[in-house]
């Protein structure tokens, strides 16, 4: 008996002991989840402004309903009564407020404010409503691929960001969320002297951009003429300060409107429309290309201004004959007419004169084959081919835009240094960062700068005696040559056009092309720079001078008078010849 009696006991000790050490964590979160509730207090989310002053993404209070399982006595009534007011599938509800080992779950987000003061005037034990944050763009597509998106619902710690700035200052926007934790009675309703505990939320940040939202604003409407008239594959456009490497308009097609952005497309069809090709995609340069050729060779001596060229319509180069856009060639040319004319065997013998070794050397300077640093995630490097593999017939083709693949970004802030002085820039989009803060003597709000962007000088290219021949001749592209299209009444511009083929794997595409100009202005002390750029445009002849160049031509034109630039010509005195097929280009 004293035996069976000690085992008893022995039985009885192991089971305190399990149910005290081992089971005790287990029941006391379920007692808690009765007795204890914690409510996350959502951080709200910083605004994106554009650099002046202008709402491109906020945020703002949503209700959504959920329910607390392990509070509800009647499912099956509560799951009727809100499939009434929701329009919500009853038996779904059902499933989701029987299980009541759950003590959180969501019934619908993002209510209307009917629907949300509907919910509650039920008063059903159990099921509660709560303010989360929603993500607003009152511009709808403007700039959608600079601004990018956030999740489409908030999660514990508030809205993240998906793509764009919103992706890459998530950590400044996002804020850091707060919780209160109290005791609660059965239908989750405070105690009246049970405990609160209390972490304090901090909202994100605001974030200024470069981006001016009326340039944006030409930019796209350019883009939308284009698309109307040629119906392209893709659009690349941007406006850049060429001095300080400041974003002032980014823009591509197709676009996307980030309230709501193409999710049920799938994750790699959706990422081909919302991505931010400008800095994403690699196109082929075509002749906007020779600026940097040129630049090169006038940088190393090998020619000047005024060194002459013979064009017969080819060059012959390791037995592979190469043509010149201009069938019967343009003659004898000098360096400046070989641009206006944007004659390919121009820049053909300066590629070779300069060699494979100095003309890499000059590549890489001017950023090609590298990330600029702009502030997008995934900006890709370009594609170049190994200098230790290139021939001189590569090297040929390289010269006048050929066998290179570069990103969008990296020819607009290469042709910005080679006009600005020969300062290559970092490129970037934000401006500054700033904490709101609220005023409560003056009851204003006001903001104070926590971090702002100072232009960023990656090296000095090319002397600033040769970024002002260079601004020299590409103002004649423009007064005599083939971007004569993009001529601004009252204002000197310089540019260059530029027509490349596409290429499916190594061979040629058939009526493949991609268009482009890039535009300067004021060519004499460069605000602007312009790359427009149409890739395979529906047309019959396609030349950067007949389907780029008169939209570039818009935007600067535009962006000049809105920025308050005065012309510096005497408009009376102009002539503005229509020569839409007067120059073609390489």
């Amino acid at each position: 008996m004293l035996f069976g009696i000690l085992f008893v006991f022995a039985l009885l000790i192991g089971r305190l002991a399990y149910i005290q050490i081992i089971w005790a964590p287990e029941l006391i979160a379920k007692a808690s989840s009765h007795w204890i509730k914690n409510i996350n207090i959502q951080p709200k989310r910083g605004d994106i402004y554009d650099r002046n002053g202008v709402v491109l993404a906020q945020s703002a209070p949503s209700s959504s309903i959920v329910a607390y399982p392990n509070l509800i006595k009647d499912p099956d009534n509560t799951a009727n009564c809100l499939a009434s007011v929701l329009g919500e599938n009853r038996d779904e509800l059902f499933e989701k407020l029987k299980d009541s080992e759950k003590s959180f779950t969501w019934i619908k987000r993002h209510v209307s404010n009917e629907e949300a003061e509907e919910v509650k005037a039920l008063e059903l034990a159990g099921i509660g409503i709560i303010d989360e944050q929603k993500r607003f763009y009152p511009n709808n597509e403007l700039a959608a691929h600079v601004i990018g998106f956030t999740a489409k619902y908030a999660e514990e710690d508030g809205l993240k960001g998906q793509e764009g700035i919103e992706l890459a200052y998530d950590s400044y926007l996002k804020g850091v969320p707060g919780k209160i934790t109290r005791v609660a009675d059965a239908n989750g309703r405070k105690l009246a002297f049970g405990e609160e505990n209390i972490i304090p939320v901090s909202d994100g940040l605001d974030v200024v951009l470069t981006i001016d939202q009326v340039i944006q604003y030409f930019t796209e409407e350019a883009i939308k003429s284009v698309v109307e008239e040629y119906t392209p594959q893709k659009v690349y456009a941007i406006v850049m300060d060429p001095h300080t490497g400041e974003i002032l308009a980014m823009a591509g097609y197709p676009s996307f409107d980030p309230n709501s952005p193409p999710r049920e497309q799938g994750l790699e069809e959706m990422q081909s429309i919302v991505k931010n090709t400008l800095a994403k995609d690699t196109i082929v340069p075509g002749s906007v290309f020779k600026i940097i050729t040129g630049a090169a060779g006038l940088e190393e001596g090998i020619v000047d201004i005024n060194t002459t060229f013979d064009d017969p319509g080819y060059r012959i180069v390791d037995g592979v004959k190469i043509r010149c856009h201009e069938r019967e060639g343009h003659g004898l040319v000098t360096l400046a007419q070989g641009f206006q004319h944007s004659c390919n065997p121009v820049f053909m013998d300066i590629a070779l004169g300069l060699g494979k070794a100095k003309l890499y050397e000059y590549i890489y300077k001017f950023g090609f084959g590298q990330k600029t640093g702009i502030d997008i995630d995934g900006e890709e490097s370009g594609i170049l081919l190994h200098q230790e593999v290139v021939k001189n017939v590569d090297l040929a083709r390289i010269g006048f835009g050929q066998a290179i693949a570069t990103t969008p970004i990296q020819i607009v802030n290469a042709v910005s240094a080679a006009v600005n002085g020969g300062r290559l820039m970092q490129p970037h989009l934000l401006k500054e960062v700033r904490e709101p803060y609220f005023d409560e003597m003056t009851k204003e709000e006001h903001f104070k700068v926590i971090k702002t962007i100072e232009p960023k000088m990656i090296r000095q290219v090319i002397s600033p005696q040769t970024s002002a021949i260079l601004r020299e001749i590409l103002q004649r592209v423009v007064d005599d040559g083939s971007g004569s299209n993009a001529k601004i009444p009252g204002y000197l511009v310089g540019g260059k056009t530029g027509t490349s083929q596409k290429y499916d794997g190594n061979k040629v595409k058939e009526k493949a092309y991609v268009a482009s100009y890039v535009g300067i202005a004021p060519i004499n002390d460069p605000k602007l720079v312009v790359y427009f750029a149409v890739d395979e445009p529906v047309a019959d002849v396609v030349y950067g001078s007949t389907i780029a160049a008169p939209y570039a031509k818009e935007i600067l034109e535009n962006s000049l008078k809105h920025l308050n630039i005065v012309p510096t010509e005497d408009i009376e005195g102009i002539e503005i010849e229509d020569e839409a097929n007067k120059e073609s280009d390489g």
